[in-house]
């Protein structure tokens, strides 16, 4: 699997929610992005991917303990 596949099956979901949040609060204050026939969630997925370093989890949650 490669790192984009990789990627994407773990932040699709929460770039595209981000995609869409920005949207709703560009059209509030009227600011225009992201909309259009050529607004796409993937640009902006794409564009996360290639401006981020992902850090490797190392798969204890000891970092975040639960506080009940």
């Amino acid at each position: 699997m490669s790192n984009y596949e990789y990627f994407e099956l773990k932040y699709l979901e929460e770039v595209n929610e981000l995609f869409l949040n920005i949207r709703e609060l560009s059209g509030h204050y009227d600011m225009k992005l992201f909309e259009g026939p050529l607004s796409d969630p993937m640009d902006l997925f794409d564009f996360v991917f290639r401006n981020i370093c992902v850090l490797e989890e190392d798969g204890s949650d000891d970092d975040f303990p639960d506080h009940d």
